[in-house]
């Protein structure tokens, strides 16, 4: 999927880049966080363990990635 996943101290994997020939290059954003792979629950793992699971499942028509976008809104008004 041309996705990297790197691992943080805490928490779940975390995409590190995403490649222009990925073919989620206009779903998925640098620092969104992988939670699940086709519902297998990865947010414990390491981004090699992961990397792995999404190898071993390359063969499979479709893949299901279950992301976790953090998303901060300034509502500065001005007053």
């Amino acid at each position: 999927v041309s996705v990297v996943i790197d691992t943080p101290d805490d928490g779940p994997p975390i995409v590190h880049a995403v490649k222009d020939s990925s073919v989620l290059v206009d779903q998925i954003q640098v620092g969104d966080k992988l939670l699940k792979v086709d519902d297998e629950d990865v947010a414990m793992l390491t981004a090699v363990r992961v990397s792995k699971i999404i190898s071993r499942k390359s063969a499979n028509p479709t893949r299901k990635f279950t992301m976790m976008r953090i998303i901060v809104i300034d509502e500065h008004n001005g007053d």
